[in-house]
């Protein structure tokens, strides 16, 4: 069920899962309530002992929804989405992926992945829409596709009210790749003739290794 900010009346006082959503039907917020009318009026109505997130918050609600438990699709979208990124390997070529578009080979290279498990992970992340695959030219170039990983994000921040940690960090480049990275992103580091080098993953690390044998 739904109703708008003006209507809080209209909220049942059982308990139950409620959803903010803002002007253009996204959900921004999830709760649970033992009374869905007292606990959505107290965010709404209590001044006094709002938050800075709150106030944030309040501002962008423009509908709410609400459901006496958590709503069968959102449970089933965000389990599907943890099932295929719950594996090492899959999660590895997802970090790859972000903020960057690549071909099989080009992950293969950074992975040390076979090709044919490399087109396997792509094709499941396909699947759920986790990835899209565009064509340029013969090539094929796949990429993030951002929704899903918004519905997670939203899912996961309000089941743990925590906030990123934001910390600038020095922009650092794969040497056989040239991939632009964080050292937080990077797969792997190594330090070599006084120089620490960080590399997107193990096919890179192990090029690296080939070509400079003997490094410590």
């Amino acid at each position: 069920m739904t109703v708008s900010v003006k209507d809080l009346k209209n909220l049942p006082e059982h308990a139950g899962v409620y959803f903010f959503k803002n002007t253009i039907g996204k959900i921004i917020y999830i709760g649970k309530a033992k009374n869905l009318q007292k606990r959505v009026s107290s965010y709404l109505y209590n001044y006094k002992f709002r938050s800075t997130k709150t106030e944030k918050l309040i501002k962008h609600i423009q509908k709410i929804e609400y459901d006496r438990g958590m709503k069968a699709s959102v449970l089933r979208t965000n389990a599907k989405y943890f099932k295929i990124l719950g594996h090492a390997k899959r999660l590895e070529i997802v970090t790859l992926l972000q903020g960057h578009s690549l071909t099989v080979n080009q992950i293969v290279q950074m992975t040390g992945l076979r090709q044919a498990t490399v087109s396997q992970h792509l094709m499941l992340l396909k699947e759920t829409d986790l990835v899209v695959a565009t064509k340029t030219g013969k090539e094929i170039y796949y990429s993030l596709s951002s929704e899903p990983y918004i519905e997670l994000l939203t899912f996961t921040s309000n089941l743990t009210f925590s906030k990123p940690i934001e910390d600038a960090q020095p922009t650092v480049i794969d040497p056989i790749c040239h991939m632009h990275l964080t050292p937080s992103t990077s797969g792997y580091t190594k330090e070599y003739d006084g120089v620490r080098h960080y590399f997107c993953g193990k096919g890179c690390l192990k090029e690296f290794n080939t070509l400079h044998k003997g490094v410590t």
